[in-house]
């Protein structure tokens, strides 16, 4: 599952400027400051990550997925360039300081069997 996408191959830039043009949103800092002027760090801020590394809790994810209106969704990858990098997890949120990581094995057939099961909720979202 390699990101070699047409944007890359055929159409150089194209679709990357139109995705950014018709999807931007102005959104809010990502850090806050606290009152003492210092900043909010990963360990002064309370938070709940969860863990979707099995099939029963991958469909519970995809049901409440499907409930919502609107949701956060990255991929993680082994490297920040497109044309080299492998998906190894794709990570969740639609609440502030929640978050659901649903890891993907280093087998890319495997990783596209469970990449697969999360298409309808982006479907619904086309």
């Amino acid at each position: 599952m390699n990101f070699k996408t047409l944007e890359k191959r055929v159409w150089p830039g194209i679709l990357l400027k139109m995705y950014f043009k018709t999807h931007y949103v102005d959104l809010p800092p990502v850090t806050e400051i606290k009152e003492d002027g210092g900043f909010e760090t990963i360990n002064s801020t309370p938070h709940n990550y969860y863990l979707v590394d099995n099939y029963q809790k991958r469909q519970d994810l995809i049901k409440q997925l499907l409930q919502l209106k609107e949701l956060c969704f990255d991929t993680e990858t082994t490297t920040l360039d497109v044309i080299q990098a492998q998906i190894v997890g794709m990570s969740f949120s639609w609440k502030k300081s929640e978050a659901y990581y649903v890891p993907l094995p280093s087998d890319q057939t495997e990783a596209q069997q469970i990449a697969d099961e999360f298409r309808i909720v982006f479907e619904k979202r086309g």
